[in-house]
This record gives structure tokens, sequence and C-alpha cells, in this order.
């Protein structure tokens, strides 16, 4: 058994909700004597440019139309990850994100935030890594 595995915690900058779960699952494994740990925001990562332009829809929905922001986040959060809508979303990127997980080469995926591609190519890829969804 690997006693410091190599942990990678996929986040987001969408409000300080994930990067704080985030913040506090690293603290934690620290905390057991397990220091490689990368959190990264994966959907700025392989989609900058879209990653601002949802960041910015979101943080200005919240203040100004609050009704419609919790229209979007109820029809998007019914979405399932095994169903046609999800596995497009979550396939979004697929490529940039397996260099950035060869790259890194986690033992451990945790998501703090649901963009998904990075479980289902962990999981896909020959080499399983277990990943959690925070």
């Amino acid at each position: 058994m690997n006693t410091d595995p190599k942990v990678l915690i996929v986040t987001s900058a969408f409000g300080d909700g994930h990067i704080k779960v985030a913040e506090a699952i690293d603290h934690s494994f620290r905390r057991r004597g397990i220091s490689r740990i990368v959190t990264l925001d994966l959907f700025a990562a392989v989609y900058p440019s879209l990653n601002e332009l949802s960041r910015r829809f979101y943080l200005n929905s919240t203040g100004y139309t609050q009704e419609f922001y919790g229209l979007v986040y109820k029809l998007t959060s019914k979405i399932k990850p095994d169903q046609f809508m999800g596995k497009w979303i979550h396939s979004m990127g697929k490529r940039k994100v397996q260099r950035i997980i060869d790259e890194i080469g986690p033992d451990i995926i945790i998501h703090t935030f649901p963009y998904l591609a990075a479980a289902e190519l962990a999981s896909t890829k020959g080499r399983r890594i277990p990943f959690s969804l925070s």
C-alpha cells in the first residue's frame, strides 16, 4: 500500500464552496502525512475562455437574477453522468484532460466540482484510479 499516494483534487472557482472543500480535503490529507497533493481547477485548465464566461454568468446571475440562476441550477442538477447530456458534458476536453492526468500521475482523484472527465478517463485507461465526488 502506498503510504504517500499522489492525490489530484479537482475543484473550481465557481463560488467559494468548491475551493473551501478542496482546501479542507488537502488539509486532512496533510495531517495524515500525505503530502503529494495537486489541487486543480480542471475546467479552467481545459477551457479557460468558456470557464471565464461561465464564471461571469454564474457570479452575475446569483446577484441579479436569482430566479434564473435557480432554474438553471435545478435543470442542470438533474443531469446524470450516465445519461446522454451528462456523458457529453463530462467528455468535453478529454484529450487535454488525459494529458493533464498523464502529467500529474495521480493515484487518487477527488472531485469537489462536477466536471467528471478526469474520473471517466481514469477509469477507462488501463490503470484504474480511484475517484470520489465530494
